[in-house]
């Protein structure tokens, strides 16, 4: 359980969503502060009894919300698949 809690964190940490909060700072027109952008619009939770992550983006700006969870999507999938590949190639040192 405590890795799924680890994933949990890092699919909140700027190593995963930096360049998603870049366009969305960039969509919005205006200066926005990591840390208050996710508390308030990233929602993660573990779903009971699965080791399955729930991601929620909130929004007012409908368009955005689609593009938004699509980019952290993809981002996420990225950065497990290094992830997976540095863990791969230290198993074989």
């Amino acid at each position: 359980m405590d890795k799924i809690k680890t994933q949990k964190e890092i699919l909140r940490s700027p190593s995963v969503l930096l360049s998603v909060f870049d366009f969305v700072q960039k969509e919005k027109g205006k200066k926005l502060y990591y840390k208050g952008w996710v508390s308030n619009n990233i929602k993660v939770s573990i779903i009971k009894g699965t080791s399955i992550l729930q991601l929620i983006y909130l929004d007012t700006d409908k368009d955005l919300v689609l593009d938004v969870l699509d980019r952290i999507s993809s981002t996420y999938q990225e950065y497990s698949g290094k992830q997976r590949k540095r863990n791969i190639e230290l198993g074989l040192i």
